[in-house]
């Protein structure tokens, strides 16, 4: 009976594990998300919002495409790329002084995502690209 009970639970136990892991999957991350948490389809309309959160002068350029724009303490801008997420869209970003910047991402609506500036104690977020196939990386 010890043996059928513990089979039970265990059953239990992973049906509500696999169902709450399905939920989670099936609710795209909208706030405090990380690397590969934020999916666009591929293709789609993409809008950036940047807002600087750190005490120094943050610049930010699109690859290849802009010239560094300075993004001053406290400051949020909209960019808006017609063209979608093909090819990869790369952003670059440092930290005016070198000081590390760490990212905070949220998709606040369906084809918009936003980029928070933070300070960080010892590593440094370089870059954010939304790749052709939809995942948002942080390198």
């Amino acid at each position: 009976m010890s043996k059928l009970f513990s089979a039970v639970l265990v059953a239990a136990v992973l049906l509500i594990v696999s169902e709450h892991d399905t939920k989670a999957l099936a609710q795209p991350c909208t706030a405090y998300c990380r690397s590969n948490e934020i999916r666009f389809t591929p293709g789609q309309r993409v809008g950036l919002q940047l807002v600087n959160r750190t005490a120094g002068l943050v610049q930010v350029q699109q690859s290849g495409r802009m010239h560094p724009y300075p993004l001053r303490p406290g400051q949020e801008i909209r960019l808006s790329f017609g063209e979608g997420t093909k090819p990869n869209l790369s952003l670059l970003f440092w930290d005016e002084t070198d000081l590390p910047v760490r990212t905070l991402l949220f998709r606040p609506e369906e084809n918009v995502l936003k980029v928070e500036f933070l300070p960080s104690g010892s590593f440094s977020d370089r870059s954010i690209s939304i790749l052709d196939d939809g995942r948002v990386v942080i390198y």
